[in-house]
């Protein structure tokens, strides 16, 4: 609870957090966008990976198969991310 209060107290975070999500997510949604959307909610899924799995167990019923999900997609377009690579 003190880690939600600590961000809370961080005005600009949750919206920050929320418009990433948002924009990350659209771009997910878009085949042809998809790979730029999963670059965007890297950054997200490795903190909700991190909170689940240290703050907050019981969440990780959800967030296991979101990580699936997101390993798939990136799995799937392995091929534009050597671009970034190389």
């Amino acid at each position: 609870m003190q880690m939600f209060t600590a961000m809370m107290q961080i005005g600009w975070l949750m919206p920050l957090i929320a418009i990433a999500e948002i924009i990350g997510g659209i771009l997910f949604i878009l085949p042809k966008l998809r790979a730029l959307g999963a670059v965007i909610l890297a950054p997200i899924m490795t903190g909700i990976m991190l909170t689940h799995f240290t703050i907050a167990p019981e969440g990780l019923t959800i967030a296991i198969p979101l990580l699936a999900i997101y390993i798939w997609v990136i799995y799937e377009n392995r091929g534009k991310y050597l671009a970034m690579v190389n």
